[in-house]
């Protein structure tokens, strides 16, 4: 839970330099990081986005759509789960499914 997107990233080169300065920026984190637990390597990223602060337009919104970018360069899973939404735990398995 709100691990550090910096600590995630490896390979910064395929990332613009807004993208990099965003992803190095010891703030930014993750929600929740599900990871491999033999090796270490990513699973899937969970992030919660709440309908006020995240509302198309908004800068939490620009910010998601950064991160969204980052993660799918590093080939790194996402699954955005929002607060007025349902299936919650049947949408997790399926993701994890497709892994």
């Amino acid at each position: 839970m709100h691990s550090s997107l910096a600590t995630l990233i490896r390979d910064y080169s395929v990332l613009t330099a807004e993208e990099t300065k965003y992803a190095s920026n010891p703030l930014t984190h993750l929600d929740f990081l599900l990871f491999n637990k033999m090796d270490k390597k990513p699973l899937l990223v969970i992030e919660i986005d709440g309908t006020q602060y995240h509302a198309e337009g908004s800068r939490q919104a620009e910010r998601d759509l950064l991160k969204n970018s980052i993660l799918e360069k590093c080939g790194i899973p996402l699954l955005r789960l929002r607060t007025n939404e349902s299936r919650e735990e049947t949408r997790i398995i399926e993701k994890l499914r497709i892994r």
